[in-house]
Order: structure tokens, then sequence, then C-alpha cells
């Protein structure tokens, strides 16, 4: 990316530091974004559709609710008085829910899964059974071979599949 080096006023740096600590911005995102808007300029589309495609699926991964709006939302951190004091590091991860790429499918797919192994069906034969029956995984994506043969061995410790 090109660098611009410009030298602004004293009171103007200090409304950029007082913006950007405002919004947990950098003077950098602040000047483009006035710029952007002095200009006329809108930012490309994609990037945004991309940004809230990637908030989505975390969301989707996390097990989160839906947002309703491509709005923003800034959380806001509590004053050190109203945090509670927990046994647990501050930093500790917090699960919610659990991985949803460790939780059962779906019992018709289990049972196809095992019928065809059973069958000695080659891995690609039952990937393609599975993505043309409209199974899906646990995170919603098509089968894959990698993505089987992981599940198969999650079936085998469960019992569900012999061999």
């Amino acid at each position: 990316m090109p660098q611009l080096s410009i030298r602004l006023p004293d009171d103007l740096v200090q409304l950029l530091d007082e913006r950007a600590s405002a919004e947990h911005l950098t003077r950098t995102d602040i000047t483009a974004a006035a710029l952007r808007a002095y200009l006329g300029v809108v930012p490309a589309p994609a990037a945004a559709d991309k940004l809230d495609r990637v908030i989505e699926l975390l969301e989707t991964i996390a097990g989160a609710p839906q947002r309703k709006t491509a709005a923003p939302q800034r959380q806001t951190v509590p004053d050190k008085s109203e945090m509670q004091r927990t046994t647990t590091p501050p930093n500790a991860p917090q699960r919610t829910t659990s991985d949803p790429r460790f939780q059962a499918v779906d019992s018709e797919a289990d049972a196809l899964i095992v019928s065809l192994t059973q069958q000695r069906a080659s891995l690609e034969d039952i990937v393609g059974a599975l993505n043309a029956a409209g199974y899906r995984t646990a995170t919603g994506g098509e089968w894959t071979r990698s993505r089987l043969r992981d599940y198969r061995h999650k079936l085998r410790d469960s019992g569900l599949l012999n061999g």
C-alpha cells in the first residue's frame, strides 16, 4: 500500500487521536475515512460484503445469534468496579456451546455412511452419495474425503461403525 506523509496542525492531530481512541481505530483509519467522505469515494462493496460474510461465518461457528443489520456493533468495556472477580483468568476462553465440528451430523447420514462403508464403497463414492442426498457436515459445508475420513473415525470411536 502506498504511503503518504502529511503535516497537520496540533489541533487536528488531537482531534484524530480523540476520535481514534473513542472508536477504537487508528489515526490512519480515521484519516482515510475522512478523505473518502470528502472525496465522495465509497469503499468497495466487495470488501464490505466479504467482511460481513466472515463475521456471519464466525458467528455461525461460535453459535452466536445472527445479526439482523449490517451495522457494526461495538462492545463497551465495563468499569473495573462493575467487573466481578472470577477464579478463572480473564483471558481464558469462554465456551458457551460445544464445537460444531464434533457434533453428530444426522442420524440418516450416519446410517448412510455406515451402510456404504460396510458395502466397501470408496471414500469418493460415499462423499458423492452424501452430497447428492443433500447432507452437510456439522459446520454446514459439503462433504470431502478428508471430512468423511475424520467423521468415520468419530463413528468408530463412538461404536457406530465397526472395522
